[in-house]
């Protein structure tokens, strides 16, 4: 056909009557100025014959690009403005073109449309990856007008951000977990992802896990992105892990050492353990106060009668002293210390593995394995044992959310995030961790009963 490349048009251009309706703002419907009349029919024959109407209005929402056609009709002849197109197209045979402007959902380049050969629509298989193509090319330059276009993130329910959001984006969060300072939360995980849970908030609580590193905030938290296969920076991320256990140690036998968890929005969290010297410091306070009767504090109700004045007295003393300061406050810190002392120890035999088998691709998967997984052993042992940090979630007798409830059963019932105390606040208690934490503390509980 004189002219007249039938090949640059899409499938889904509507049935025309006349010239005068074809719209000039489909990219690839450059026309001749003259000889095309005659010839329309016959073109729409050919290539229009399967139209329809439907995909106009219903394009798949995987596409990036949601815009439809804004056709423009001329009024009359006139309305066209004709000029000579530039040698360098790859559509110009020497003829006037009517001039037109690029479709926002094939927005392609000339380079691009040279790639498509004359069958390329009629074939159903080849169209997607034709168009698929034809995007890809433009994304990067299109992407922030057509992007910004759509409807705003902050109108959608949150659904409908995860879908409207970019892969690339959602992706890089995930990926690099330091997105807003949060990670992706689950409220109802499988059981799978609730043992990542578990290791992941395990991981975070103490140096030493092979891909977890300190931020710009000193919080601890996970990044696939560090070079582990690197000579330098794993064999010298286990000195400096190996430092900073020690240091957590001695900071434990003092006011304590600090740890990051997950809170319930997702982001990375800092808090401070108590440790030996600000427990000891706690109980002198409880003690004072009890024998002025809470003369000198502040929070102590006002007229109380000498009965009330004496149970404040006896509470301060015998709970918040005897019970909580020496009883669980001084063991549960010498834990802690002594859990940073046996992972500084881990970290320092890392050193010999990392610096050997660790040159090969296996061998680094191996130590990173055995020595991540070894770290969360020594953590779930620390914690199940009396006074430790699971001990005192599963024995609880209630939390400064809801008062006194039923030990053991209370922890049970607890949802996996949401308390204020911060028992609970700083872990994910899925019904995984529930479980082993559970089982565990009632047994460390029942060998040290039994034990002379």
């Amino acid at each position: 056909m004189d002219g007249f490349q039938v090949n640059q048009f899409p499938v889904n251009i509507p049935l025309v009557q006349n010239w005068q309706q074809i719209p000039n703002n489909v990219q690839g419907n450059a026309l001749p100025a003259q000889s095309f009349q005659e010839n329309l029919e016959k073109a729409q024959q050919e290539k229009f014959s399967s139209y329809d109407e439907t995909r106009e209005t219903n394009f798949p929402s995987s596409q990036p690009y949601q815009e439809q056609y804004n056709y423009q009709y001329p009024e009359s002849d006139s309305d066209y403005n004709i000029e000579e197109k530039n040698n360098s197209s790859p559509h110009n045979n020497g003829r006037n073109y009517i001039n037109y402007t690029p479709s926002p959902v094939y927005s392609t380049n000339q380079d691009t449309i040279q790639d498509y050969q004359a069958n390329s629509y009629t074939q159903s298989e080849e169209y997607p990856k034709n168009i698929k193509a034809a995007q890809q090319n433009n994304f990067s330059s299109d992407y922030n007008s057509d992007y910004n276009n759509s409807t705003a993130v902050t109108d959608l329910e949150p659904k409908q951000i995860q879908q409207s959001i970019p892969a690339v984006i959602k992706k890089d969060n995930i990926a690099n977990n330091s997105f807003n300072n949060s990670v992706q939360t689950n409220d109802n995980p499988g059981i799978i992802e609730q043992i990542r849970m578990y290791k992941e908030d395990q991981l975070m609580a103490n140096p030493g896990g092979d891909y977890y590193t300190e931020n710009e905030n000193g919080q601890i938290q996970y990044n696939p992105n560090f070079d582990n296969s690197n000579f330098a920076n794993r064999v010298g991320k286990d000195i400096s892990d190996s430092a900073s256990n020690i240091k957590n140690a001695v900071a434990n036998l003092a006011a304590g050492a600090k740890y990051s968890y997950i809170d319930s929005e997702g982001k990375i969290q800092t808090a401070q353990k108590t440790g030996l010297l600000k427990t000891m410091g706690n109980f002198a306070k409880h003690f004072f106060d009890a024998i002025t009767f809470g003369s000198f504090n502040k929070e102590t109700p006002q007229n109380q009668n000498i009965i009330q004045k004496a149970g404040y007295s006896a509470k301060k003393l015998l709970v918040d002293g005897v019970v909580k300061d020496v009883l669980i406050g001084i063991p549960h810190s010498m834990i802690n210390a002594g859990e940073n002392v046996l992972l500084a120890t881990m970290n320092a035999m890392e050193v010999v593995p990392d610096a050997t088998i660790g040159n090969m691709k296996a061998g680094e998967k191996i130590t990173t394995s055995l020595f991540d997984n070894g770290q969360v052993a020594v953590n779930y042992i620390s914690d199940i044992m009396p006074t430790g940090e699971a001990w005192m979630r599963v024995n609880a007798p209630g939390s400064t959310d809801s008062g006194l409830k039923l030990p053991i059963l209370y922890n049970l019932k607890t949802p996996q995030q949401g308390l204020e105390d911060m028992r609970w606040a700083s872990v994910r208690n899925t019904p995984f961790r529930k479980a082993i934490e559970t089982v565990g503390s009632l047994l460390s509980q029942i060998v040290t009963m039994a034990a002379p």
